[in-house]
């Protein structure tokens, strides 16, 4: 019995950091995602604050958005959205600035 509780421990310990580990992966994605499409876009495109993927190939399941920091109002409207988002066809997100720094990364629950 003791055995058993030691390997059910043991195991629970190791999954947090690979639930961090495949976090860190996925917003690496997004952040090069996120360099690819600024580098393609006009500046005047670009501070709108596009949707860089929306459930793409390169990252399935996600969206990629750009957001502003601080937040204005309109990153919070859905038309400013990932259409994918906005809609509930996906839950999973990352959020980064115009510079393509992380905000946020929201996986689904």
């Amino acid at each position: 019995m003791r055995t058993s509780v030691i390997c059910i421990l043991a195991v629970s310990a190791l999954a947090a950091p690979l639930a961090s580990a495949a976090q860190k992966d996925i917003e690496a994605k997004a952040v090069d995602l996120c360099r690819q499409a600024k580098a393609k876009a006009s500046s005047q495109d670009w501070e709108k604050g596009p949707c860089v993927s929306n459930n793409g190939k390169d990252l399935p399941g996600w969206a990629v958005d750009v957001a502003h920091s601080p937040r204005q109002k309109g990153d919070d409207d859905a038309a400013n959205q990932c259409s994918a988002v906005a809609n509930g066809t996906i839950r999973q997100f990352v959020e980064l600035d115009t510079d393509c720094v992380v905000l946020r990364a929201e996986p689904s629950k």
